[in-house]
C-alpha cells in the first residue's frame, strides 16, 4: 500500500511542468492462459523502460494462472494483482483501467508478448510529441508473417486533428487498427471521455476504438514493431463461433449507429453500413430481430443527421429489395443508396476488420 501511495502521489517525474518520465500502466487480463503466461510476464518485467505499473487481472481463471500472478508479484513490486470472479475480457480490462494510476495505459493480451524495447520506443515518441493522446505501434505475428505486413505506414505519421484521424480510421488504406492492444493511450483522456469496454460481447475493440477515434485530437503511428501477437486456438477471438461473432457485431453496429455524428458523416456511415451488409447474409434466422434492429438504427441515424433521402432509401432497400431484386429495381435502390460512398474511401465488404 505504501508503494502504491507513493506512486499515486508521484505518478510521473516532472521537470518544469513537463512530464519527462511518465508512469505507464500495463493492463493484462488473464484467463486460462497457463501455457503462455510466463512468456507474457517475462516480456513485461524485462522491458528496457522500467517506470511501469503492471496490473494483472485474474478473471477467475480455473488453472494455475492465479498462483503464477502471485508468484511474479512477490518478485517484482511493480506488479499489482487483482483476483476477481469471471466477468469476461471487457470487464477485466475495465477493472484494470479503474485501478491504474499511470499517466498512460497499455493493454496487453496474456497470450502475447512485448519486444524488449516496446514501451521505451513509445515513451520516446511521446516525449517528442507530448500532446499526443495515443501512440500506436506495429504488430508482428510469428505464425503468419504476412498478417500485419501491410498495416499502417512505412514511416512515423503524426495526425494533428480529429478530421485527419477519422479520415484514416474510416478508410481502406493506411487504416488505424481497431485493436485495443499495442496502443499507449492517455488514462486522463479515457476517464474524461468515459470510454470503457462494453461487457457481454466479443470483438469489443471495434466499438472501443470507434469511441476513442470520435474524440482524439492528436495521434502518432509508428513504423516500429511494439507487439508480438500469437494465434492461440483457445483465445476468445479465434475460438468463437460464427453465431457469437455475428451477434456481437450486430450489437456493436447498433451502438455505433446510435453514436455517429454529423462530422464526416458519409465516411463513417457508409464504412459501417458496408461492414454490416458483409455479415448480414450470414446471420441466422434466430438473429432476424437483431438484423432488423441494426437496420432500423441505421435509418434513425440518417434521419438524426438530416439525411432524409438516405433514410428513405435505406427503408425501401430493407422493405422491398428481396421482392424487387429479380427485376433490377432492387439494384437501382442499392445503387442510389451507395452512390455517395464512391467519393469516399470506405472499407470493402470482403475486408471486414474485426479485432
Amino acid at each position: 500500500m505504501a508503494i502504491r501511495f507513493c506512486k499515486c502521489l508521484f505518478g510521473s517525474i516532472v521537470k518544469k511542468d513537463t512530464i519527462v518520465k511518465p508512469l505507464v500502466s500495463i493492463i493484462v487480463p488473464i484467463y486460462k492462459v497457463e501455457p503462455y503466461l510466463r512468456r507474457c510476464l517475462d516480456s513485461i518485467i524485462n522491458q528496457t523502460y522500467t517506470y511501469l505499473e503492471i496490473i494483472l487481472v485474474d478473471d477467475g481463471s480455473p488453472d494455475s494462472c492465479p498462483q503464477l500472478c502471485d508468484e511474479y508479484a512477490a518478485k517484482d513490486k511493480r506488479i499489482v494483482v487483482i483476483h476477481k470472479e469471471n466477468g469476461g475480457l471487457s470487464d477485466a480490462r475495465n477493472v484494470g483501467t479503474l485501478k491504474a494510476i499511470g499517466n498512460y495505459l497499455y493493454y496487453l493480451d496474456s497470450d502475447d508478448e512485448l519486444p524488449p524495447n516496446a514501451i521505451e520506443i513509445m515513451v520516446a515518441t511521446l516525449q517528442e510529441q507530448p500532446n499526443a493522446e495515443i501512440i500506436i505501434g506495429k504488430m508482428h505475428c510469428p505464425q503468419n508473417e504476412a498478417l500485419y505486413n501491410e498495416q499502417l505506414f512505412n514511416s512515423t505519421h503524426i495526425f494533428e486533428n480529429n478530421k485527419d484521424i477519422r479520415s484514416h480510421f474510416f478508410s481502406s488504406e493506411n487504416r488505424l487498427p481497431v485493436n485495443a492492444c499495442n496502443k499507449l493511450i492517455s488514462r486522463k483522456f479515457l476517464l474524461e471521455k468515459n470510454i470503457f469496454f462494453k461487457k457481454g460481447i466479443i470483438h469489443e475493440d471495434n466499438l472501443w476504438m470507434f469511441l476513442v477515434v470520435q474524440s482524439l485530437n492528436k495521434a502518432v503511428c509508428l513504423n516500429h514493431i511494439t507487439y508480438i501477437r500469437y494465434l492461440n486456438p483457445g483465445s476468445i477471438t479465434t475460438g468463437s463461433s460464427e453465431d457469437e461473432i455475428h451477434h456481437s457485431l450486430g450489437m456493436i453496429f447498433i451502438e455505433i449507429f446510435n453514436k455517429i455524428d454529423s462530422f464526416l458523416f458519409e465516411k463513417q456511415f457508409y464504412h459501417y453500413l458496408l461492414q454490416f451488409r458483409a455479415i448480414h447474409p450470414h446471420m441466422t434466422s434466430s438473429q432476424k430481430i437483431l438484423y432488423q434492429n441494426v437496420w432500423d438504427t441505421a435509418v434513425a441515424c440518417a434521419q438524426r443527421n438530416n439525411h432524409i433521402l438516405l433514410a428513405f432509401a435505406l427503408y425501401c432497400h430493407r422493405k422491398f429489395y428481396k421482392i424487387l431484386r429479380g427485376h433490377g429495381t432492387g439494384f437501382i435502390i442499392w445503387f442510389l443508396l451507395t452512390k455517395c460512398s464512391q467519393s469516399t474511401s470506405i472499407i470493402k465488404p470482403n475486408t471486414l476488420n474485426v479485432s
